[in-house]
């Protein structure tokens, strides 16, 4: 790339690449063809066992804003972080390897950015299928902007595991559908945690809002989300205890390096830690590829519930800091260690699902 080029350069584009083969050549197509032109693209390739190398290199021979780097595989923050380390865009924007943006993102995110003046951008996702497929999209709340005292609230949402904010959804806790600038990322060292395999993108966020004070949120869908079935976010693993319990730690030293004592953000990770339990039941206990029975599942679940940092912060809440009738269900169950009854009560209603999905 000449240098002439590099001066030119707006938005990086950093794509973390690991077993999306069938799905690849959309995102990045979807990325070359983008209205606004003056962007890098990193394809990073975490040492994808299959053709996405391949795939890789041969975009960009065909397009010098196109950068590979190809690394030993080291998990997606690694590959995040050794495109960030590469970056030289005045603002970043990440994109899953198995997902896609409209081919204005680009153009409307960074539009955002300049006219409103902050250092992120929100937009609106949809989520698609694993052919492509629209399945829901957030319901929309206009264009807005918020303050520091709303970003507060916003990371305790994160925290919290919700879905929306004040009222209002858009992604909350996603890398993804997002647009950054640069300098707040490297003046303040954001890098993503290596070795935390879930919620790295939960865990970089809380800490970007900690040094912002406004965001701006862009009424426009941008990105599609690939509900893609080989994802580690929808694939059954064993060890799904010792991954969430890694990133519910990670936050937990967030909150004593950045909030101590502050009993808001415990709520919310008393709520989170409640919430986050819904996740390991489906992928480990009720997940299509594996079905522990209850004298495997019972060890699982105490461990979780009963980690010390967890039952800590579930016990500072209380049954009015949960939202829904179902939360509140968990929490109480959770908190007086019926195991048994809430193991019931979800197998049961995820049979209920089953048969109703079947008619």
């Amino acid at each position: 790339m000449e240098d002439g080029i590099l001066r030119q350069v707006k938005i990086s584009i950093i794509v973390p690449i690991y077993k999306v083969e069938p799905y690849l050549e959309q995102c990045i197509r979807s990325l070359i063809e983008q209205t606004y032109k003056d962007i890098e693209i990193f394809l990073v390739d975490d040492g994808s066992p299959d053709r996405c190398g391949e795939i890789c290199d041969a975009f960009a021979a065909e397009d010098e804003r196109i950068r590979v780097i190809h690394q030993e595989n080291m998990g997606v923050s690694a590959a995040r972080n050794a495109g960030l380390k590469a970056a030289i865009g005045e603002y970043v924007m990440f994109v899953d390897g198995d997902d896609w943006v409209e081919n204005d993102c680009c153009e409307k995110a960074l539009r955002a950015a300049e006219e409103q003046g902050f250092d992120v951008v929100f937009f609106r996702e949809e989520v698609n299928d694993d052919a492509g497929a629209p399945v829901r999209r957030l319901p929309s709340n206009g264009s807005f902007s918020v303050d520091k005292i709303v970003l507060r609230k916003i990371q305790k949402d994160i925290i919290a595991r919700r879905t929306s904010s004040e009222g209002k959804h858009f992604p909350l806790g996603t890398i993804w559908a997002k647009l950054y600038r640069r300098r707040v990322l490297v003046d303040n060292d954001l890098r993503f945690s290596v070795g935390i395999k879930k919620r790295q993108d939960v865990i970089f966020n809380i800490y970007c809002l900690e040094y912002l004070n406004g965001a701006y949120c862009l009424d426009y869908v941008g990105y599609h989300y690939r509900i893609n079935p080989e994802s580690i976010c929808n694939k059954y693993n064993e060890a799904i205890i010792d991954i969430m319990l890694s990133g519910t730690h990670e936050i937990d030293r967030f909150m004593c390096e950045k909030h101590p004592g502050e009993l808001d953000y415990e709520k919310a990770l008393g709520v989170g830690s409640v919430n986050h339990e819904k996740e390991i039941r489906d992928i480990l206990f009720f997940h299509r590829d594996g079905h522990l029975p209850y004298k495997e599942y019972l060890p699982q679940m105490r461990r979780y519930c009963e980690d010390p940092i967890v039952a800590e912060y579930i016990g500072a809440c209380r049954l009015s800091d949960f939202e829904t009738i179902r939360e509140k269900i968990k929490y109480l169950l959770i908190l007086k260690r019926h195991y048994f009854l809430y193991y019931y009560i979800y197998a049961v209603w995820n049979k209920i699902k089953s048969i109703l999905k079947l008619r």
